[in-house]
């Protein structure tokens, strides 16, 4: 099995050093959400937003001991009426880097991935690898 000699080996390490020299380290390759669903979230965002204070009048209505029954009927038709995305609950929390949807910390806003990549290179103040 030829390895390759060592006079080879040194050739391919200095080409490869030169390579860093010049072109500088690769850049590293974080994997990204769909765009396409990333634009649909934030869609729901603003539509949440949009009918935020309509939402919550009607649930008041709703909600209050006050109100006679056929009142409170015709606020569950007119809260029917209103757009699905406009519920808050439909809103998916993602990553603010890449738009990861799953293991999201809310606390920062950002995936483990990426609290692990930004964690390790030191951008996250007071946060360290545990050690035990």
């Amino acid at each position: 099995m030829g390895k390759g000699s060592a006079a080879q080996i040194v050739v391919i390490e200095v080409l490869a050093c030169s390579r860093l020299l010049i072109e500088g380290p690769r850049p590293e390759t974080t994997t990204m959400a769909k765009q396409s669903k990333i634009n649909h979230n934030n869609k729901r965002k603003a539509m949440t937003e949009r009918y935020a204070e309509r939402r919550a009048e009607l649930k008041a209505l709703i909600r209050s001991p006050n109100t006679d029954d056929v009142e409170r009927m015709e606020a569950v038709a007119k809260l029917d009426t209103l757009p699905r995305n406009s519920s808050k609950v439909r809103v998916r929390n993602r990553c603010v880097m890449t738009g990861r949807p799953r293991a999201y910390y809310r606390k920062f806003g950002l995936s483990r991935i990426a609290i692990r990549d930004l964690g390790l290179s030191g951008q996250i103040a007071g946060l360290k690898k545990a050690s035990w």
